[in-house]
């Protein structure tokens, strides 16, 4: 999901209240931003204080001056089988 300077956006906010109890134990992020390497993580602990309980893990998709794209990409790859 896309986090915004203000925090998670507001798509993903309400998904995660609202599904937050039907979510399996392992609930990973990945997460899309343009500021800097390690600027989100104020964000993850935003959407783990709605979840109710920390995340198993995230990754970061920097936008601003990177193949976003290429970057989603290569994610994916990792996630088949």
């Amino acid at each position: 999901m896309p986090v915004w300077v203000e925090g998670p956006c507001a798509i993903g906010k309400a998904l995660i209240k609202k599904y937050s109890e039907k979510m399996p134990a392992e609930v990973y992020y990945v997460v899309t931003h343009m500021g800097a390497k390690h600027d989100y993580m104020d964000k993850i602990k935003a959407m783990d204080s709605l979840l109710g309980r920390p995340s198993s893990g995230q990754v970061s998709i920097r936008t601003k001056e990177n193949d976003y794209i290429k970057e989603s990409i290569s994610f994916a790859e990792t996630l088949k089988d």
